[in-house]
């Protein structure tokens, strides 16, 4: 994460993926905070800098840049392939959307 926030400061995503790790280290160690006030001060930390951040970019757009080209390289014909793995919901961590309703 450190890489990735020296890479792009003002984004907003480094920080939702640190609050998902430690969602997913509580999920793992069933320690699960039954309300936000009780979330760690890591988590808030991270919440609050993402809620900061001036933009949100997922890379999205640089990634689908990126399979055109490998397409394009390796005459890649089969579409229904190409796009099998395009499908994540809002192209954000998975727990992003109920950490920032929280």
């Amino acid at each position: 994460m450190p890489k990735l926030e020296h890479f792009d400061p003002e984004n907003a995503l480094p920080y939702l993926i640190v609050a998902e790790a430690i969602d997913i280290d509580q999920v793992l160690h069933d320690k699960v905070p039954k309300k936000t006030s009780d979330e760690s001060p890591a988590w808030k930390n991270a919440m609050a800098s993402a809620f900061q951040s001036p933009k949100l970019d997922n890379y999205l757009e640089r990634l689908k840049a990126l399979d055109r080209r490998v397409m394009l390289r390796y005459r890649f014909d089969d579409l229904y392939q190409a796009l099998e793995n395009c499908c994540y919901l809002y192209f954000l961590p998975t727990y992003s959307a109920s950490d920032s309703s929280r």
